[in-house]
């Protein structure tokens, strides 16, 4: 049976070929395009556990993935099997699957913001006195 998307969720799909493996990746995700005070939270609570409590600076490459990773714990709530299996991404040997899983993902985000942006600048078309400002 389907997944019936919520309010704040968009489909996207994906297919890319492994930079690494040569391996297909195909599929369809699902995602918020919005996030939640607890979303925010979560992030970043997954993004430290990634990143470990040693001390000093963790280097770019871990630090990025961190990002990436805690992103998309919080934003995807549909992915494939492929996916899932490779613990969300994390177990995968390629690069771009997961920036094209990531990519889609903020582009959502931004897309919907933009849309409302664009909703209000319609409306305030409609009103003569905010035109000037």
């Amino acid at each position: 049976m389907a997944r019936t998307l919520g309010k704040y969720e968009v489909e996207f799909m994906i297919d890319v070929t492994g930079e690494t493996t040569g391996e297909p990746f195909k599929g369809k995700f699902a995602c918020k395009t919005r996030l939640s005070h607890n979303d925010h939270l979560r992030r970043d609570q997954v993004r430290r556990a990634l990143l470990g409590v040693a001390p000093g600076a963790p280097d770019a490459r871990a630090d990025s993935a961190a990002e990436i990773f805690s992103q998309l714990a919080v934003r995807l709530v549909d992915a494939p099997s492929w996916w899932t299996m490779a613990e969300n991404g994390k177990e995968l040997y390629d690069d771009k699957p997961v920036a094209a899983v990531y990519d889609a993902a903020m582009k959502a985000e931004r897309d919907a913001v933009a849309a409302v942006t664009a909703k209000g600048e319609e409306a305030k078309g409609d009103l003569p006195e905010l035109k000037e400002q």
